[in-house]
C-alpha cells in the first residue's frame, strides 16, 4: 500500500469515526431516561464510554497522519 493509499483511508476511517461521534453526542442530548445499569455501578453510562472510546480513536487517527507526514484533523467535520 502507498503511503498516499494509507493517508487516504485514514481520512476516510476519521470522517467515519466523526459521525459515529457526532451520532453519539446527538443521541446523548436526546436522552432523557434515568442512567443506565453500567452509570449507576460506575458513575460512567455505557454512552460516556462510547463517546470516549470515539474520542480516542479519532485522535489516535490523527497520530497516523503525523506519522505519515500529515496535519491532524486533515478531513475533520465536526466540533464537539
Amino acid at each position: 500500500m502507498t503511503n498516499q493509499q494509507l493517508i487516504e483511508q485514514t481520512v476516510t476511517l476519521r470522517r467515519k469515526a466523526e459521525d459515529l461521534l457526532s451520532g453519539l453526542l446527538a443521541e446523548q442530548r436526546q436522552r432523557t431516561t434515568s442512567p443506565d445499569a453500567l452509570a449507576r455501578a460506575t458513575g460512567r453510562s455505557s454512552m460516556d464510554r462510547a463517546i470516549r472510546s470515539a474520542e480516542r480513536m479519532i485522535e489516535t487517527l490523527d497520530r497516523t497522519m503525523v506519522e505519515l507526514g500529515q496535519p491532524a484533523g486533515v478531513g475533520q467535520t465536526t466540533a464537539r
